[in-house]
């Protein structure tokens, strides 16, 4: 009987084992890489609007920080003037 037992044992491990791999089998047919395209794409000549909006909020950001900086150095300075 314990013979069986093992016997019964050792099928169910391998059954499961069977199912395991065909899991993956059938996971891995998911996974499909296609290699015709790859670094084929084509780039537009113009970016796209967002990226010339945002474009030009950065170059406002840059002018106001500029601008911001030259105020504080000439505030700095005029402190520097009055402790004098």
């Amino acid at each position: 009987r314990i013979e069986a037992d093992m016997k019964r044992a050792e099928e169910e491990a391998a059954e499961k084992l069977k199912i395991e791999a065909e899991k993956v089998k059938e996971s891995s047919e998911h996974i499909v890489i296609d290699y015709q395209d790859k670094g084929k794409t084509v780039m537009e000549s113009e970016p796209p609007t967002y990226v010339l909006q945002m474009q030009e909020e950065i170059k406002a950001q840059r002018l106001r920080q500029e601008t911001l900086e030259t105020k504080v150095d000439t505030i700095a300075e005029d402190q520097k003037e009055l402790k004098e």
